[in-house]
């Protein structure tokens, strides 16, 4: 049901949006280095250009306000600007975003500023409120000011102050008028007033209407033109220069409306087409809303929904179709939501930010794709809300024997979703595909910790392949029974085995898909308590409950889809729609729920970073250099300003909560002064000194990558101003979608990349030993051989206490080498329907587990 929901919501509120944006003036966020501005068609010239300041546009105060009426007055001791006309008085203060419009106070996105000894103001909100229509023409990245028909005419056509000159026939013939020697009007005349056709022009020369006249007035049937001579009305009917009745809008996104016309907007019998000129909706319009009966289509033409309309989203009793024409819903509709009672149907929406690279538990390495993956799959075991073991695919808990190095395992009567029986042998052809070079599995390391698991990752031919995996250290007693042998005893192995890397997986099913296992919903298989049934890319995924699942008596969701949502406040709105059940957010939002159970903090393993990439930029092969940027950003203000979840500024590499293998948390141990603290003065030392040993006045122009999440973007600019504000460094900031991040970082193709680690097991070996040299998570290319030694000694140490301390002297080297850089721990906020119960939010491994939840017939207070 909620794929359903989703489908017909997203359809709807992008129409919405897009109208929105057409018939409302969005804030200017391109950047250029000459901004052109129109005045009613007529370029504006500036004394100096424009610019662009926090995505608002900013031009030289005296040309703007006398272009637009005003008489001026600068104030060089107040440092104010005044504009003035015989109704309207706006005052403006350097440096202040507070406005006194005729003495009322008003709020501007960017404060007028001096720059270069000349005084510039916000174009938009001088403009606007002057009565102007202003619209950024993105096509030609300029801003154009606009007069509506009845204003223009008035400020040109019937204002004498403008030096109005008269050529023709006036009395009865045809003739022009010209305002401040530019033509405004030519056409035909009768009594001295415009009656017949004629053409208004705006002032730069361009048509603006073209048609029919009566009586001084725009009267009958004509086209209205925008200031680039692309039609903006066609065939439509005036009436004393208001558009009433029939004919066709031209949006500036390419979308087209087909309808009857009230005073310039669409309200009436109509149609919406797509930039492909495919129908999208018809029936019932109000200003440009679908309001009463009405459909929506399908690309290919097919009806998706019709039914009733409000507020442009589905209100009331409608019917919502399948692209095949099946019925997916009929009954009533709120906001564009089917009402319905999910504690009947049992499925919960999850909004998520990510979109999964692969869902082949052999490549995977993001949270994204773990978290999926363990809802269709399941391994031998599978962890509880208090991270206890609890049975899975096993029948019992190991027999742990030969001082901790054989675990023999007996699994229980499990089908895979198609109904196969799930054999040991499955785990063993897993692990075997997860260990062979040619799957290039960044996770390989993990089972290393099988005996012979290292010879099989080190084997080059397909031979020596094959060999080293004849004698790796697992076999399939019988289909029943699995028998791992280990290099060296691991205390929490157990627990290791409901991590997806130890997942079984199916041979024949993975050899039939090819190279496209893992990459869409048809195209993997599991056994685990859900299905997934549909993965629209960048869209959502949807997973049903698994009828063959072993346990399937005790899960009670029937179906819960995934949206793909990368701003905080998008998802909101699909919660409080009751499309999601289960949102992120950030503490603004937080606010909204303040007092409410919905709020749920999940306190994460997971360490946010720089990473410094060596091979493809050489310069951050120096270490000071790496440490300058580092301690050039206050962590404490980024938290404070862009992250806003609870999360805290890093002290260290390893994140609070994580034990140190010794039952004591890392931290107490390591310590809270392991990371180099905010320092200006000190990096600007730093950076100096790295240059000079690299022979350079200057560090090299380099990109800095991010997911295109809210955050991320937010992140990445916070950072690139920390370094402009405190280094001089001037970096170009790359936000990418998280398939194309994570791509990047696996292929080593990136300068320096914001990257988050999540553990995959509470200790700190977890993130320690991805930056040993050579190993796939090394993605900066950094080599050490003094750390490689305490890693290893600390993987052969038995005793706790010794191995602790080597692990807390790597981390400290780590961190004065400074290869990649941490921000904060992460800690996340979520929001979750209080009737949503059973589901819980893991501190590692997993964004959340569904097994137990279940949806309940009211919200518990």
């Amino acid at each position: 049901m909620i794929e359903r929901v989703v489908c017909v919501k997203k359809k709807l509120i992008s129409v919405l949006l897009s109208l929105a944006l057409l018939v409302s003036t969005p804030n200017i966020s391109k950047a250029a280095t000459s901004i052109p501005v129109l005045l009613n068609g007529e370029e504006l010239v500036f004394e100096v250009p424009p610019f662009i300041e926090d995505g608002t546009t900013m031009v030289p105060f005296r040309t703007i306000f006398e272009k637009l009426g005003f008489d001026v007055n600068w104030s060089g001791e107040s440092q104010t600007v005044t504009g003035s006309t015989s109704e309207l008085i706006i005052k403006l203060q350097i440096g202040s975003t507070s406005a006194r419009v005729n003495g009322s106070s008003k709020v501007l996105s960017t404060a007028p500023i001096i720059k270069d000894g000349n005084t510039f103001v916000p174009l938009r909100f001088i403009s606007e409120t002057s009565g102007k229509k202003v619209i950024w023409d993105d096509k030609r990245h300029s801003v154009l000011i606009r007069d509506g028909l009845s204003s223009y005419m008035r400020n040109t056509l019937n204002q004498p102050s403008n030096h109005l000159a008269y050529t023709g026939n006036q009395k009865d013939g045809h003739g022009t008028i010209s305002a401040d020697g530019k033509i405004v009007y030519d056409g035909d005349f009768k009594d001295n007033k415009r009656s017949g056709n004629g053409t208004l022009f705006w002032l730069g020369g361009q048509k603006r209407y073209e048609g029919q006249w009566y009586n001084d007035l725009m009267n009958g049937t004509g086209n209205i033109y925008n200031e680039d001579g692309t039609l903006l009305y066609e065939k439509i009917t005036m009436l004393d220069n208001s558009i009433e009745g029939n004919g066709t809008l031209y949006f500036s996104n390419g979308w087209i409306y087909k309808g009857e016309f009230v005073d310039g907007s669409g309200t009436g019998t109509g149609e919406l087409l797509n930039p492909s000129g495919t129908l999208a909706f018809d029936g019932q319009f109000k200003d440009f809303q679908l309001e009463g009966q009405g459909k929506s289509y399908y690309a290919n033409g097919k009806i998706h929904f019709e039914g009733e309309f409000h507020n442009d989203l589905a209100n009331g009793q409608g019917v919502q179709y399948e692209e095949d024409g099946s019925i997916a819903f009929k009954g009533l509709f709120k906001n564009g939501v089917p009402v319905i009672n999910k504690a009947e149907t049992q499925e919960i929406g999850i909004n998520f930010s990510a979109e999964p690279p692969v869902l082949d538990s052999s490549k995977a390495t993001a949270t994204a794709a773990f978290s999926m993956i363990n809802a269709f799959n399941e391994g031998l075991y599978r962890l509880d809300k208090d991270g206890k073991v609890q049975l899975g695919l096993a029948k019992d808990l190991p027999k742990i024997t030969n001082n901790g190095l054989t675990y023999t395992i007996t699994l229980r009567d499990a089908k895979w979703n198609d109904g196969t029986p799930v054999k040991a042998s499955d785990f063993v052809a897993s692990w075997k595909r997860t260990l062979d070079p040619a799957t290039r599995a960044s996770y390989s390391f993990i089972l290393t910790w099988i005996k012979g698991g290292e010879a099989v990752t080190k084997a080059r031919s397909v031979s020596d392949v094959e060999k080293a995996q004849n004698a790796l250290g697992v076999r399939a007693i019988n289909d029943q029974t699995l028998e791992i042998n280990l290099e060296r005893p691991i205390t929490y192995f157990t627990s290791m085995l409901a991590f997806p890397i130890f997942f079984p997986q199916r041979a024949d099913f993975i050899a039939a898909q090819g190279d496209r296992y893992g990459a869409e919903a048809d195209k993997v298989m599991g056994a685990g308590p859900f299905k997934l049934v549909k993965w629209d890319h960048g869209e959502s995924l949807k997973f049903v409950k698994n009828e063959n699942y072993w346990d399937a008596a005790n899960v009670k969701l029937n179906k819960f889809v995934v949206n793909i949502v990368k701003d905080a406040t998008t998802g909101i709105v699909l919660y409080e729609s009751d499309i999601a059940d289960i949102s992120e957010i950030n503490s603004s939002i937080m606010n909204l729920y303040k007092g409410k159970p919905d709020v749920i903090r999940k306190p994460e393993l997971t360490t946010s970073y720089v990473m410094f990439q060596e091979e493809k930029f050489p310069a951050f092969a120096n270490a000071k250099i790496r440490k300058a940027l580092m301690s050039s950003i206050d962590r404490e203000a980024l938290i404070a300003l862009i992250i806003t979840n609870g999360s805290l500024p890093s002290t260290g590499y390893i994140p609070n909560g994580t034990l140190d293998g010794n039952n004591h948390l890392f931290r107490s141990i390591a310590g809270d002064d392991v990371e180099p603290k905010f320092d200006p003065q000190i990096a600007k030392e730093l950076l100096a000194e790295g240059l000079h040993e690299l022979g350079l006045t200057s560090l090299p122009p380099f990109k800095l990558s991010a997911d295109d999440t809210e955050t991320g973007k937010s992140t990445l600019t916070f950072i690139q101003k920390q370094w402009k504000t405190n280094l001089g460094i001037t970096v170009t900031t790359e936000p990418l979608p998280h398939t194309k991040r994570v791509d990047n970082q696996f292929k080593h193709d990136f300068d320096a990349s914001l990257a988050l680690w999540g553990a995959d097991y509470n200790d700190p070996m977890t993130f320690l030993d991805m930056w040993e040299t050579g190993v796939e998570f090394n993605e900066v290319d950094w080599s050490n051989t003094e750390y490689d030694q305490l890693i290893n000694a600390a993987r052969q140490e038995d005793d706790p206490l010794t191995r602790s301390k080597l692990l807390v002297d790597a981390e400290k080297l780590l961190m004065e080498e400074m290869p990649i850089g941490p921000l904060y721990f992460r800690s996340r906020l979520y929001v979750k329907k209080p009737n949503v119960d059973g589901v819980f939010f893991p501190s590692f491994g997993f964004e959340w587990e569904l097994k137990w939840a279940r949806v309940t017939e009211t919200e518990e207070e």
